[in-house]
């Protein structure tokens, strides 16, 4: 079994050659190389997923995640599109152009308006941090009145003379 690095360019081109002569159905998932374009105009433009990728070192604690593109010399996609994980690399251009149009708009509105209403609010935020943040001081908390405070003293004067009565006995 070959692994990527022990391929030359010249054993690349003829697998793609024999997976363009090859009399039965063949799926090939990879990714996105400069290799596999003979198959994409024999066979139209792959269909893609993105995955995670599970031997990548995580990033802030999370996994990275990488295009996986699928070739076929049959018609795939009704049986992988039926539960939803696949994305031709068309649609996913269109949706990534369309959310980047979507943040220049926002951006857009922001300066034109100066409004700021659009960016999240960060989570949340202590009174203190929030009086600071308005130069205002932060709101004391307030205590038991003094008659509190003298019912509690006494409760606490009743249970210590029934706790050295208890150790008299």
């Amino acid at each position: 079994m070959y692994t990527y690095d022990a391929w030359k360019n010249e054993e690349y081109r003829e697998f793609i050659q024999v997976l363009i002569r090859a009399p039965f159905k063949w799926i090939l998932s990879e990714s996105d190389l400069d290799f596999y374009a003979p198959l994409t105009r024999r066979f139209g433009p792959p269909l893609e997923k993105i995955v995670r990728w599970h031997s990548s070192p995580p990033v802030d604690g999370k996994r990275r995640f990488y295009r996986e593109l699928f070739w076929a010399n049959y018609d795939i996609r009704e049986r992988l599109f039926q539960g939803g994980w696949f994305m031709d690399v068309h649609r996913l251009k269109v949706i990534e152009s369309l959310r980047e149009e979507i943040a220049q708009r926002e951006e857009t509105i922001r300066m034109l308006t100066g409004d700021d209403r659009i960016q999240k609010r960060p989570p949340h935020r202590s009174k203190a941090e929030l009086a600071a943040k308005k130069d205002a001081p932060a709101k004391k908390r307030k205590g038991p009145s003094a008659a509190g405070r003298k019912r509690i003293a006494a409760a606490q004067k009743l249970r210590w003379k029934k706790l050295k009565d208890a150790a008299k006995k």
